[in-house]
């Protein structure tokens, strides 16, 4: 696969507005009920430091949170894909807030799935996932 695999931005919908992926992040925090609050701030810190995203893109393979890592040369020999998740990164927008985030995301990305693995047409798992998603909303309503 090695030189195979490429990064692109997501489709886009049929009357040619472009896609977006969402945006994410490390999602730290310290608890008020915290015992030790200044430990939990300090690790916090540590992980979002230049030297510790660097060692977890490279280590654990997840996106660095800075954006100048991406164009880190180390990390580029690394995985040489970087420059282009920093522009693709640049254009993700956040998420649809919901209460029933969970709800929608276990619906749709089994159908996902099972389009890119080949078990459904794509036009099928939109479908499925289409009426699947409506049924669900309409019942939380």
């Amino acid at each position: 696969m090695r030189g195979k695999v490429a990064f692109t931005s997501l489709p886009g919908r049929a009357r040619g507005a472009a896609g977006v992926g969402s945006t994410g992040g490390a999602h730290l925090a310290v608890s008020r009920r915290s015992r030790h609050p200044e430990l939990a701030v300090a690790l916090a810190r540590h992980l979002t430091s230049q030297p510790a995203q660097r060692a977890i893109a490279l280590g654990a393979a997840l996106s660095p949170t800075r954006r100048d890592l991406y164009h880190d040369p180390e990390l580029v020999r690394a995985h040489p894909g970087m420059p282009r998740l920093d522009g693709l990164m640049l254009m993700g927008q956040p998420r649809p807030v919901t209460p029933a985030y969970l709800l929608v995301s276990s619906t749709v990305q089994p159908e996902f799935s099972a389009a890119l693995v080949g078990v459904k047409s794509p036009e099928r798992a939109i479908a499925d996932a289409r009426a699947r998603l409506g049924y669900f909303l309409e019942a939380i309503r």
